[in-house]
């Protein structure tokens, strides 16, 4: 049972599923239904998203001991070796990889492992480095729904996808600084240039302001692409984004504690469900 929650607190199993739901909608709007490409989609986009959660604590093990978040991660911790995380990360790359190439598209599979190489090798590393790296890591969060539309054969540059992708992009941005906001002093304890971004001053809460109503806006695009044309579903995300709204305002300017209202990783899930929901009914 202890490797068992190792191996899932390696992958970071929330995480990873979270991510794979992302590519299954995608999948499941591209082909319309869902079937054993959807299926195994679901399944390589969660062993990849694994892979890139194992090689990137392999990667961070010693800023991730500095920090109260992630000291008891399972490399800082010493409760595995860090050759061991690797081969582990290999196999979950080679499963994934090897999976959506022979179920899904090698188009698919190409995007997957890019995204994995840019998480790792390219995002990881900028965190060091550059306050860019939000920029550059929140296209890790906007590729898996692109994953699972390629997967089935869809289009990639059908304005469907990229609104999603887009809408995807955007949302990662604000998810992010809601990090920084309670853990910013360890992030900048371990080395991360990412956190110097002044997200509690007048001028960056009214950025952050403006990005959470531009992901607000874009989800409100769908039913103008015909993305969402239920009108009861229709209702529901103009409610669930004035909810949104109204809860970042009470985060960022009435200084409602983040942990106890994480409320736009709940967003994000519901708006994500509303386009499937549209799909069924």
């Amino acid at each position: 049972m202890t490797n068992v929650r190792i191996f899932l607190r390696l992958t970071r199993f929330p995480l990873s599923l979270a991510i794979s739901f992302s590519a299954l909608v995608g999948a499941m709007l591209g082909c319309g239904t869902f079937n054993h490409t959807c299926a195994s989609t679901f399944m390589g986009v969660w062993l990849l998203s694994g892979a890139a959660s194992a090689f990137n604590q392999y990667q961070e093990r010693e800023a991730d001991a500095l920090m109260e978040r992630t000291k008891n991660r399972p490399l800082p911790s010493r409760q595995i070796p860090p050759v061991t995380v690797v081969r582990i990360a290999l196999i979950l790359g080679f499963l994934g990889t090897a999976l959506l190439f022979s179920c899904a598209t090698p188009l698919a599979s190409a995007l997957a492992v890019f995204n994995l190489l840019w998480y790792n090798l390219v995002y990881t590393p900028l965190k060091k480095r550059s306050s860019l790296a939000l920029l550059a890591g929140a296209l890790t969060g906007a590729l898996p729904p692109m994953i699972g539309w390629s997967a089935t054969g869809g289009n990639s540059f059908s304005p469907t996808i990229l609104l999603i992708a887009l809408f995807m992009y955007l949302w990662q941005i604000p998810h992010f600084w809601l990090l920084l906001k309670t853990y910013g002093k360890e992030y900048e304890k371990a080395g991360f240039c990412t956190l110097h971004w002044p997200a509690d001053s007048f001028f960056g809460k009214y950025i952050l302001l403006i990005w959470m109503t531009s992901t607000s806006v874009c989800s409100l695009f769908f039913p103008l692409f015909g993305i969402v044309t239920n009108i009861y579903l229709i209702v529901f995300l103009l409610i669930i984004n004035v909810w949104l709204i109204y809860s970042f305002v009470s985060i960022i300017f009435l200084h409602q504690p983040v942990l106890k209202m994480p409320r736009i990783y709940f967003y994000q899930a519901v708006v994500l469900l509303i386009l499937l929901a549209d799909l069924i009914f």
